[in-house]
């Protein structure tokens, strides 16, 4: 049918943490322009690799959100669940923290120095990232005319 719109995907991945300013993503802010821009979706795996930081509220003004977990965010609900990401990442960072040093304090070395080196040959590529592109291209046949989607390299 020659009147019907065409899906297109942008797949902007970023290895910039997410709990760093958004200012400093340049990948994050080509991505929102592009939704804004094309009235698409950006699509992220999860909200925490979107931002763990409410500075990025103004950037996503007027931007379409879809989480691969939760759906469709709404402003308050991403505000929410930011707050949320930034609670578990300070927990998790806190408890890491924590542990290091009883580690430490037992004369233990930190780190995993013996497979380092086969992690950085094959790249450490999450086994789940395939499942995740493959359920964003799902998610682009069945949607409106355009969508952006942003997945974070950072995490799983």
């Amino acid at each position: 049918v020659e009147n019907t719109p065409k899906a297109t995907l942008s797949l902007h991945v970023e290895t910039q943490s997410a709990s760093k300013s958004s200012a400093r993503r340049s990948v994050l802010h080509d991505a929102v322009q592009e939704a804004l821009t094309s009235q698409g979706t950006l699509v992220v795996v999860r909200i925490d690799r979107l931002s763990r930081n409410l500075d990025v509220l103004p950037l996503l003004k007027g931007v379409r959100i879809y989480s691969l977990d939760q759906g469709r965010v709404t402003p308050d609900r991403l505000k929410e669940l930011i707050n949320e990401a930034n609670r578990e990442s300070k927990a998790i960072s806190d408890g890491a923290k924590a542990s290091a040093a009883e580690r430490r304090a037992k004369g233990q070395l930190l780190g995993n120095r013996s497979t380092l080196h086969i992690a950085q040959r094959n790249g450490c590529v999450c086994a789940t990232r395939q499942e995740q592109i493959r359920k964003c291209m799902t998610l682009l046949k069945s949607s409106g005319p355009i969508l952006g989607c942003f997945l974070s390299a950072t995490g799983s």
